[in-house]
């Protein structure tokens, strides 16, 4: 009987002696890292050791913790990705299993991420000409500087420690190329795309430059014709339009740059087509389109005056580019002349005096016809 109170006495003495160590209960008081804004963020926050016993129950009671994160009530850890930079103040509760608490005040900074801002693409370039200088940007603080990490820059472009683009390209092409913003603690990648063209130039068919302007087009009334204008370099989308925006009758500039049509009228007209690109340039090709008539009288060649018993020969004045003709004539005949209805020709010898009123017509390639008065005076 008297070892079973010696025990429970020593069990109590061992008891008393465990409990302030059991109760004991503090949290670590080192200040959480700093996170930055879009970075993945964690952290853990501990009890000092040897205080209080497990499991442990973590949870704000005051203030708040950056937005974005959130604290595991089981392990104390912080984490998630930050969206709004500040210093955020709150006070953290820790519960040991024996039920005692303890609290502590935190401040958590969360700063911003450096970001690299400028849009892609970047403004395109052209071959041979100066690009820049372009300064690429960046947020969240100042890059001590920046790099290609992959890609390639166009030959004849270089991106400066500072961030600054420039220089003459001298190859065309379409450029990906990463940028990296170097920064402490924090830096920022970006891929951007560069388009370098050759110079917006306004061509021919099959875009062969023309040896010299304005490019003479020759055509007849009633062909079929079809033709191309055709641009090259510069930015896509391309834009076609002609001035005087009347091309010669029957034929149509279609948005493609294809001329197509059938000339109805003879004549020579002069036309300069521009080229517009998606980035405003322009591009002009001088062209005359020459539109030669079937049949024609020439407006020189009046007959000449005859005399009897003279020989006479007048050749009718007719141009054009039909193949076959066909000379006809009714009216006052001059005695003494024939007309060469293949030829034209009106010869003989005249065996009248007088004025003598004809009207010629000449027939052409099928559909073809024209006519004229002509007077042929023979003296005696």
């Amino acid at each position: 009987m008297r070892r079973l109170r010696y025990l429970i006495l020593a069990l109590s003495i061992l008891g008393l002696a465990l409990v302030p160590a059991a109760l004991a209960l503090k949290i670590a008081p080192t200040q959480p890292d700093p996170g930055y804004v879009g970075k993945p963020y964690s952290y853990t926050f501990k009890p000092e050791d040897g205080q209080g016993c497990t499991p442990y129950t973590w949870k704000v009671i005051a203030g708040g913790l950056p937005t974005g994160l959130s604290l595991s009530s089981d392990s104390g850890t912080v984490s998630g990705t930050p969206t709004k930079k500040g210093d955020f103040q709150f006070y953290l509760d820790l519960q040991s299993c024996q039920g005692n608490h303890t609290q502590r005040q935190f401040t958590m900074t969360i700063a911003e991420k450096l970001t690299i801002t400028t849009a892609s693409p970047l403004p395109s370039g052209k071959i041979n000409e100066a690009y820049g200088p372009l300064q690429l940007q960046a947020s969240g603080g100042t890059p001590s500087s920046w790099t290609v990490a992959q890609g390639s820059l166009p030959a004849g472009i270089t991106l400066a420690s500072n961030g600054v683009l420039s220089g003459t390209p001298t190859v065309s092409g379409a450029f990906k190329f990463l940028a990296q913003a170097n920064g402490s603690p924090t830096g920022d990648t970006k891929w951007f795309d560069l388009s370098i063209s050759e110079p917006l130039a306004l061509n021919g068919p099959n875009g062969v430059p023309p040896k010299s302007q304005p490019v003479a087009l020759n055509m007849k009334v009633g062909d079929a014709f079809n033709w191309a204008i055709v641009a090259r370099g510069g930015t896509t989308p391309y834009t076609y339009t002609s001035s005087p925006t009347q091309l010669p009758d029957g034929l149509t500039l279609n948005p493609d740059g294809t001329i197509i049509g059938q000339a109805t009228t003879a004549g020579s007209t002069p036309v300069t087509f521009t080229v517009t690109d998606g980035a405003g340039a322009t591009a002009t090709l001088k062209v005359v389109f020459n539109v030669k008539a079937l049949l024609a009288f020439s407006k020189t060649g009046k007959p000449p005056v005859g005399r009897v018993g003279k020989a006479y020969r007048w050749k009718v004045p007719v141009t054009g580019a039909s193949k076959t003709k066909t000379f006809l004539a009714s009216g006052s005949f001059p005695p003494g002349l024939a007309l060469d209805e293949t030829t034209g020709v009106f010869s003989g010898k005249p065996l009248q005096a007088g004025s003598f009123k004809l009207k010629i017509w000449v027939l052409g390639d099928p559909g073809t016809q024209i006519s004229k008065s002509f007077t042929v005076r023979v003296t005696a």
